[in-house]
């Protein structure tokens, strides 16, 4: 579930980013 959470929160990373 961690693995899943973080992903998650990289991808938001991305796209704020952005």
């Amino acid at each position: 579930m961690i693995g899943g959470y973080l992903m998650l929160d990289l991808s938001r990373n991305l796209i704020n980013l952005r």
